[in-house]
């Protein structure tokens, strides 16, 4: 049997109105990851969690 993924907001928790701010500064850090090529590192966006996407 396949695994379904769950999200956050499926099971009612929703970042958006719960903690706006942290929702921010995660999508702000996300933007920095395109930098860690320049230093020859890639990102495992997988270890970020759904909340940073």
């Amino acid at each position: 049997m396949k695994r379904q993924k769950i999200t956050y907001a499926q099971v009612g928790d929703n970042y958006y109105t719960k903690d706006p701010v942290n929702k921010l500064s995660q999508q702000a850090a996300a933007k920095t990851a395109v930098h860690l090529k320049k230093a020859n590192f890639s990102e495992v966006s997988a270890t970020r969690g759904e909340s940073a996407f």
